[in-house]
């Protein structure tokens, strides 16, 4: 044990000194969660909007003003039937409201953006007709856990499971197989270290950094972007068992590699788009085709993400998302042993 220490402490050392893989381990989660923020958004903001009224009334009156009011909208005011074309074209406006004698009206939406389309006409709609009587009853649309429909929500948890396994991968694989391409590593198997030992005491460090980026990540969520955080024991548990999965998926690289560039390639590349496409990061897993669904289920940055909305944006408790916890706990638990033997049997 004493050894262990020992040989965890060099590592230490060895990390800290290297400036350049410390600061690419504990910038790049926060610049990511920082751009995808702030940066990237696909909430409708500054809407222009004008309307086409052959004769205001009262009700027309009102629902000019609450958009004239809606912080979301930009209400440009008036235009006639002649220059409708005109106006969606030269980007005056992308939403026209063309009202009849009767009060009636017809959205106008330049759909060139096909992507925001379909959001820019549920906005409008929203704020121009935000109940109908259906039956008598008065019929009403909440929103829960987000209800400005704020796209940072959806981003960081992706984010989160996207950087944590592939900054944890990269740096373990390619610190170990360093030591392979260096000739260290033959040199470290003839001290009476096992190798098991020689990679615990390897990816302590990594362990440690990523500690530091799970806790960064989190205050930087919470206190900058006003994401509510009420299960944050539950949360970082979660983070930990991921994390732990990701630095034996780098273990598994380094032992099938003898080249940091190859290592580099299968932790970033291979896994980057499994993860982007497969996890529910970017596209709903329930538009994937039904001869690719059984991806889904071995990625585990899938599994991640739907823990950690559970338990960041819905707010639940730990027992809901014991499902996902036993999924990554075993793949973890099954990662760690296969990687180990594998390497035991490389070195042998």
């Amino acid at each position: 044990m004493k050894m262990f220490f020992a040989f965890t402490r060099k590592e230490f050392i060895h990390l800290l000194r290297d400036w350049r893989t410390m600061l690419i381990t504990l910038v790049t989660p926060v610049l990511l969660i920082f751009i995808f923020g702030y940066a990237i958004s696909t909430e409708i903001k500054n809407l222009n909007v004008m309307a086409i009224v052959p004769k205001l009334n009262t009700s027309i009156s009102r629902q000019l003003n609450s958009i004239d009011a809606n912080p979301i909208f930009n209400y440009k005011g008036l235009t006639d039937a002649a220059s409708l074309d005109e106006v969606l074209r030269s980007g005056t406006a992308c939403v026209v409201i063309v009202y009849d004698t009767d009060g009636n009206y017809q959205l106008v939406i330049d759909a060139a953006d096909a992507n925001m389309t379909a959001t820019r006409t549920a906005y409008i709609s929203s704020a121009l007709q935000p109940s109908d009587e259906l039956g008598g009853a008065l019929f009403q649309t909440t929103l829960r856990h987000n209800p400005q429909m704020l796209s940072a929500y959806n981003y960081i948890p992706g984010i989160m499971g996207l950087v944590f396994i592939l900054i944890c991968a990269i740096m373990t694989s390619t610190s170990i197989v360093r030591e392979k391409e260096t000739g260290t590593m033959e040199v470290l198997l003839v001290s009476p270290i096992r190798g098991t030992t020689i990679i615990a005491a390897k990816i302590m460090p990594f362990f440690t950094v990523s500690c530091v980026n799970v806790a960064s990540v989190l205050l930087l969520v919470h206190y900058a972007m006003g994401v509510p955080m009420k299960s944050v024991g539950s949360i970082i548990v979660v983070s930990l068992v991921y994390i732990i999965l990701a630095l034996s998926l780098g273990v598994l690289v380094s032992a099938l590699v003898n080249k940091q560039i190859v290592a580099l390639l299968i932790s970033a590349m291979v896994m980057l788009l499994p993860i982007m496409m497969f996890s529910g990061m970017l596209y709903p897993l329930e538009n994937i085709p039904w001869i690719l669904k059984p991806m889904t289920y071995i990625v585990p940055a899938r599994w991640y993400i739907d823990a950690i909305k559970k338990l960041m944006i819905e707010g639940v408790g730990f027992n809901m998302v014991v499902k996902e916890l036993s999924i990554l706990t075993g793949m973890a638990v099954l990662l760690l042993v296969v990687s180990l033997r594998k390497f035991n049997d490389r070195l042998e």
